[in-house]
């Protein structure tokens, strides 16, 4: 395929993407999801450097042809560094999770729902809703799962699901203009913070 078919992308967007279809595969399970991403990413690793692959087969005999010393040197600290690395993202995801890094997936969680909207039964489309609105429905998934599983405090406090969402939204945009911000972000937010205007991976409101 020719690489003009095959643009540069931020690797980023590819990560958000993964991460996604994790969530997918994982019915929407944040923890197991990003467990599931971090796997990928690791055999990925691990088969780009593996015995049989072409760019490792191509770093193995330049390291014995070679006479240049620096460019060995160089060789292997690629061959190393990129096992070493698949090794730690596979120990660092591997293990559970602290209590505030769930708590920080399940706010993710609820601001990438509340970003998508709800399903329109009569347009068979997502649309914008209110924090009232998802507040409800948040409500209501949450009293058919157990305690720690339930996303925002009060898990069935509909009033305090509300603010809870509103304070997400609001912490949000103040990450976003100081450059802190991590989690996820909307098409608008993209482009009026990054310029990203063809991101397929963030949500269309």
């Amino acid at each position: 395929m020719s690489k003009k078919l095959l643009p540069p992308r931020d690797p980023a967007e590819i990560a958000s993407e993964l991460f996604r279809s994790c969530q997918w595969e994982e019915a929407g399970d944040v923890a197991r999801a990003a467990h599931k991403a971090a796997y990928y990413i690791f055999h990925e690793l691990i088969e780009r450097l593996g015995v049989d692959h072409k760019r490792r087969q191509e770093l193995v005999d330049y390291i014995a042809t070679s006479t240049d010393a620096d460019k060995i040197q160089m060789a292997r600290r690629e061959v190393e560094f990129g096992v070493n690395r698949a090794k730690y993202i596979f120990r660092h995801f591997g293990k559970l999770p602290l209590k505030t890094e769930i708590n920080e997936r399940k706010n993710n969680a609820v601001l990438d729902r509340f970003d998508r909207g709800v399903w329109d039964k009569e347009t068979r489309k997502w649309r914008p809703c209110s924090t009232l609105e998802f507040a409800k429905l948040l409500a209501k998934e949450n009293e058919l799962l157990p305690l720690e599983q339930r996303k925002g405090p009060g898990g069935v406090d509909v009033p305090v699901l509300a603010k809870h969402i509103e304070n997400l939204v609001k912490k949000r945009e103040r990450e976003l203009a100081a450059g802190t911000w991590f989690g996820p972000i909307t098409r608008e937010q993209a482009v009026r913070h990054f310029g990203a205007r063809n991101v397929a991976t963030f949500s269309k409101k």
